[in-house]
């Protein structure tokens, strides 16, 4: 006996719930798919910026702990202190640091000036190839950390008291303060606040 034909292969109506129950199912693979990758751009960006954050910290704890005693002259040859801290200096903190490394045996001195400004959102760290003498021309400025809402710098004296400048009125036979309270104000972390010590 032959076979109805109307009972062989799939029927439009069973066709039609299996594309429908295939593309749910792509739909919702593809939704979560998404979730992932967009749950891994927030974690590659989060990382970012605490990687951002423990470099900053690692270059300013290196930076302070090479501070040195060292006045440095200005373009017109003036007599500047070794460290110069506060609203009026025109940075938020600039002093001379030792250690800078010379493995090419390069004829210079291994000290250099270094200072930390604030341009807009940006954290900035600018350093100068000479002590004396240096101009703007010579700075080589490197970002450490964006989107700050804002920075805050104190310093301590030897008296135990906070200064938010320095030379310090109080202190001015001190040349450099002992430490150094870092305040950050951070779009994700919050209100942040470190202590550095200054020089070895």
């Amino acid at each position: 006996m032959r076979s109805d034909p109307r009972q062989s292969g799939f029927t439009l109506l069973e066709l039609l719930v299996a594309i429908a129950v295939f593309a749910l199912m792509a739909g919702i693979t593809y939704m979560g798919l998404f979730t992932v990758l967009q749950a891994r751009g927030e974690i590659d960006l989060l990382a970012g910026d605490l990687r951002d954050l423990q470099q900053t910290m690692q270059i300013l704890e290196r930076d302070l702990a090479q501070a040195v005693n060292r006045p440095h002259r200005d373009m017109l040859g003036d007599r500047q202190p070794a460290w110069l801290g506060g609203p009026a200096s025109g940075s938020l903190m600039a002093f001379t640091r030792d250690g800078w490394p010379n493995p090419a045996a390069v004829r210079r001195s291994d000290l250099r000036r270094v200072a930390y400004q604030l341009d807009g959102d940006r954290l900035l760290r600018v350093s100068w190839p000479h002590v004396d003498g240096s101009n703007d021309a010579e700075a080589l400025p490197a970002p450490l950390l964006q989107g700050l809402e804002g920075v805050e710098l104190r310093f301590l004296g030897s008296d135990g008291r906070w200064q938010n400048t320095w030379p310090s009125p109080e202190l001015p036979m001190e040349p450099l303060p002992r430490a150094v309270e870092l305040t950050l104000d951070h779009p994700r972390w919050g209100r942040l606040q470190h202590t550095f010590l200054v020089g070895t």
